[in-house]
């Protein structure tokens, strides 16, 4: 082979190998945009619904006692009992939002859990500020204390519970990116070597 000919297939092995570089490059770079959309969408997003539904779901805590206590004062309850629907609705909002997010089989259990729960803590709140509104104090708070504080504990053990999987899930994705990115460079560099010799 003449030195021509050698020259250009030299250039066209170069040439391959930039080529194989670029594409390759393109396809992990997209690759981990994809995964980092995901980690944002299903890790990060999610669990700031649940952070917001969790201080929503404080705030209606809060405000239902103030109301009991407030009954031994004969205080208004109205401005109460308007904050708590609304803290309802935004609460009903982020649960719907987070449920959206749900991929694993023990988050969406996790999850039907908290709303199983939800379901029997309303009446048990309403129940309280009944009672205080009636004049029986004592049995309002003896029922924020025992039945619907217990299940309001349960209630922000399984809050917890899912932000802890909504991390471990989070931490997974990027962990993935890294190794991606990891051997993305590894074997770029690997062909620009080889490119070199």
């Amino acid at each position: 082979y003449s030195i021509s000919v050698k020259l250009l297939a030299g250039f066209a092995i170069v040439a391959v190998i930039a080529a194989f570089i670029g594409v390759f490059g393109i396809v992990k770079i997209k690759q981990i945009n994809s995964l980092d959309t995901v980690l944002y969408e299903s890790g990060a997003k999610p669990m700031g619904d649940m952070a917001l539904f969790s201080t929503a779901f404080q705030e209606s805590q809060t405000h239902a006692r103030q109301i009991v206590i407030g009954a031994l004062a004969y205080r208004d309850t109205a401005k109460n009992l308007q904050r708590i629907s609304e803290l309802d609705a935004e609460m009903n909002q982020y649960l719907k939002e987070y449920q959206k997010t749900l991929v694993s089989e023990e988050g969406k259990k996790d999850f039907a859990i908290l709303m199983e729960a939800m379901k029997k803590y309303a009446p048990l709140r309403a129940k309280a500020v009944d009672l205080a509104s009636s004049g029986a104090t004592k049995l309002a708070l003896d029922l924020m204390d025992g039945e619907e504080g217990v299940l309001a504990g349960r209630i922000d053990g399984l809050i917890r519970k899912l932000m802890k999987n909504k991390i471990a899930f989070s931490r997974n994705i990027a962990d993935g990116n890294t190794t991606t990115a990891n051997a993305t460079v590894a074997i770029m560099i690997i062909v620009t070597i080889v490119g070199a010799i």
